[in-house]
This record gives structure tokens, C-alpha cells and sequence, in this order.
């Protein structure tokens, strides 16, 4: 009784790999949201994301810790090349502790990224007891938050994309303000 207490008192750690397709990482950032309203707002997040992806995330949320590679490298280069990378992350990631592994690829490649990781639960997409994920015609971020929750009842309109404003650059902000003079005239 005492040791449950405990450990629902420390942080939930939780490490996810979703490296490239810019699309496919916008659509996976629910799983954040969903991790925050599952364990609390202090879920340490850990992200495995491509460097083209990266960005995306850090503006987003700046608390998740992010370990980048070179998927240009570790999907397409010579076996060397992704040998290499594998290595890199895996040196970055070796034995460290994670509640949960939620691996948003259904290709075992990806699984293999996260072998050196201690994880109480491994999810990921594939055949997962008899059924597969994602499913197909199933919008994906639906099914990243299912790789958090585990409960394929999940609805996404509970879990919001994140909001970002920008300001424009004065060039467009000119060109907006001259068309709207036009209309009113």
C-alpha cells in the first residue's frame, strides 16, 4: 500500500519514437496532451524524432526532451551509415527507466531503436492482441493516443492539437490590408 503511494507520488516517464513524415509527427502530437492528462501535468516526456521533425515539436513544447537522429542516415543510407546512427541513439538511450515505450511505427526496425530501454510497457503499432494498429481508415493521431492510453476507445476530441500564433511578416501584413481596402471600396 505504502510503495503504490509512493511510486504514483514520482513522475511517470514516458518515451516516445516517431522520427519523420512531418505530417505523421503533427498528427502524433495528441500523445502529448493525452500523457499529461493521464499521468499529470508532470510526465517527463522523452521524444525520438528525425531532425527534420525536431522543431516541430521544441516550439510546441519545450519540455519534451528530445533525442534527434539523422533519419536520412538511419532509413536510407548504407548499412554503415545506419549502423551508426542506431548506435548513437542507442548510447543516448541505453538502460534508462521509462514507464511506458509507445513506438508510433508499425515496421519492427523501430522497436529495435528502443531494445536497450527498461520499460515496464512496450506499445507500438503492428498486431497488438490479435488486432492491428493503426487501424486502418482510423485517423492516425487517434491511434498515437491509443499508443499512450491503451484503450482503443479513445476519442481525439478529448486531446486538441496544440495552438501557435505567429505574428506576420510585415511584407504579407501589407499585402493583407491592401486586399481588404479593395473589397470595402
Amino acid at each position: 500500500m505504502i510503495r503504490d503511494w509512493l511510486q504514483s507520488m514520482t513522475n511517470k516517464k514516458i518515451l516516445i519514437v516517431k522520427l519523420s513524415a512531418i505530417g505523421d509527427v503533427v498528427m502524433a502530437l495528441p500523445m502529448i496532451e493525452a500523457a499529461k492528462k493521464k499521468y499529470g501535468e508532470k510526465v517527463e516526456i522523452t521524444w525520438v524524432c528525425g531532425k527534420t521533425a525536431s522543431p516541430i515539436i521544441k516550439t510546441f513544447f519545450k519540455e519534451v526532451k528530445l533525442f534527434e537522429v539523422d533519419e536520412k542516415k538511419l532509413l536510407k543510407g548504407s548499412l554503415l551509415e545506419k549502423v551508426i546512427e542506431g548506435i548513437k541513439l542507442w548510447l543516448k538511450i541505453a538502460f534508462r527507466k521509462f514507464d511506458l515505450v509507445a513506438t508510433a511505427h508499425s515496421d519492427f526496425r523501430y522497436r529495435l531503436l528502443t531494445l536497450p530501454v527498461i520499460s515496464k510497457i512496450k506499445r507500438h503499432w503492428g498486431m497488438t492482441n490479435g488486432r492491428k494498429h493503426p487501424v486502418p481508415g482510423r485517423y492516425h493521431g487517434t491511434e498515437a493516443v491509443w499508443l499512450i492510453n491503451g484503450d482503443d476507445d479513445c476519442k481525439l476530441k478529448e486531446y486538441r492539437l496544440p495552438e501557435y500564433y505567429s505574428r506576420l511578416p510585415r511584407h504579407l501584413k501589407m499585402a493583407r490590408n491592401d486586399n481588404s481596402q479593395e473589397e470595402s471600396l
